[in-house]
């Protein structure tokens, strides 16, 4: 299953609906690469940035659940020149998948529903 993105949307916006596709993942984008953070929540970008999904992207941004973490990270930096890292629910917390970035999303949302049902 596909998400697509179209249109002009918020950073907020695109958060939100990568949520509701994958509801055990979210996304956090940051000024610079994972690499180079320090302190995270110092880099986070501002939610309300409008995010234009030009014609260079034929107006649309597409996140199929068979990608891995790795493949995702590569295309928001290609397309939308964003830094961004996944994190998967485990319980109550959120956990940067670093350590699993080769799974695919659809992997990485099973797993989160799985720990999620574990601890509940």
């Amino acid at each position: 299953m596909k998400l697509v993105l179209q249109n002009k949307l918020t950073l907020s916006e695109i958060k939100t609906k990568f949520t509701e596709h994958f509801p055990y993942l979210k996304l956090e984008v940051y000024k610079i690469s994972k690499e180079q953070l320090e302190t995270a929540s110092y880099y986070r970008l501002k939610e309300n940035i409008p995010i234009n999904l030009n014609e260079r992207n034929n107006n649309k941004f597409e996140i199929d659940g068979n990608m891995t973490v790795i493949d995702l990270e590569k295309l928001f930096l290609d397309k939308l020149n964003l830094n961004i890292q996944v994190f998967r629910k485990s319980g109550k917390l959120w956990l940067e998948t670093t350590y699993t970035d080769e799974w695919t999303l659809d992997k990485q949302n099973e797993q989160g529903k799985e720990l999620d049902i574990l601890n509940n």
